[in-house]
């Protein structure tokens, strides 16, 4: 079987970001079948252009898994210049792979970092006539409406939910990484019997051996991810500047590992309670992270409600 995988946002362990598809084509690799990733050359973390200056799109063995890469105009945070970037992105994958020159794919899977670039993966299926298989990562709209305080009215907005039902309709199949989506997801004109739920998992090939953990100080709080609206890191903030005013500053240590578009506000805040116990640090590869995370006496996981 040939399967196309279609995420904006992909990437291989010796990145920092999303791998989650990478792990899928090397398992699928392993029993016999064809896989090709179709992922942005604009590295969405760290904001940097693997492609060469005129190379504007690129089939690459990358860590073992081919990756065809397409390039994107270049963003900075939440801005119109992303919106763009994400139409581009699925513009040229709907234009790169009708004129595809190798095998013709059985299936297609659209992940929904975003859904534009799921509705692309959409529009493939549908030319070649193979079915199309939904991952839905965020919500989208809902999470607009929930996080970012937009309105259900809003022009983006409706567009957006139109695009949602229309996907939920056409897939064969919709993965969802949200445990109890399928719900919201019937409300919105998916066939319940065809929602799956497989959330992410863990490479263990890339686990170590765990060591024994050290008493040690300062006690180290490490949380390593992305940085949004959605990761309620401000509450971590609050939580670092209460110990520092309890006077526990010096033996709690808070560690944020990652980037994101929440970034520069959460040091702006750090900087405006004066935290000494707070420390940012850029994100890390896949391949790398366990190393990290080693070094933690305790994890954080927020969600913003």
């Amino acid at each position: 079987m040939n399967v196309w995988m279609v995420n904006h946002y992909a990437l291989p362990p010796s990145q920092a970001g999303i791998t989650r598809h990478y792990t899928l084509a090397k398992e699928l690799l392993k029993r016999g079948h064809q896989v090709i990733i179709w992922a942005s050359s604009f590295n969405h973390g760290t904001k940097e252009e693997r492609l060469a200056n005129r190379e504007t799109h690129k089939l690459e063995l990358t860590d073992g898994v081919p990756f065809y890469w397409i390039r994107t105009p270049p963003y900075k945070g939440n801005s119109p210049a992303r919106v763009w970037n994400m139409l581009t992105f699925s513009y040229r994958v709907w234009q790169l792979g009708r004129g595809f020159r190798l095998a013709k794919p059985d299936v297609i899977l659209g992940s929904s970092p975003h859904p534009f670039a799921a509705l692309a993966a959409e529009w493939l299926a549908s030319h070649f006539r193979v079915p199309f298989v939904l991952e839905v990562r965020d919500l989208w709209p809902q999470s607009l409406i929930d996080l970012g305080d937009i309105p259900p009215s809003h022009p983006f907005v409706v567009l957006l939910d139109k695009i949602e039902r229309h996907l939920y309709r056409k897939a064969s199949t919709i993965v969802t990484l949200l445990p109890d989506a399928g719900e919201y997801m019937t409300a919105k004109g998916a066939d319940p019997s065809r929602v799956v739920w497989i959330p992410n998992g863990i490479d263990l090939e890339l686990v170590p051996t765990p060591s024994p953990p050290q008493p040690k100080e300062p006690f180290t709080v490490m949380y390593a991810g992305a940085h949004g609206l959605a990761n309620g890191l401000e509450l971590a903030l609050e939580a670092a500047h209460l110990l520092e005013k309890e006077g526990w500053g010096r033996r709690v240590r808070f560690r944020f590992v990652g980037d994101g578009p929440e970034k520069p506000t959460l040091i702006r805040r750090a900087r405006e309670l004066g935290l000494g116990n707070v420390s940012f640090e850029e994100p890390v590869p896949k391949g790398e992270v366990y190393t990290l995370l080693n070094q933690a006496d305790a994890f954080l996981i927020i969600l913003q409600t």
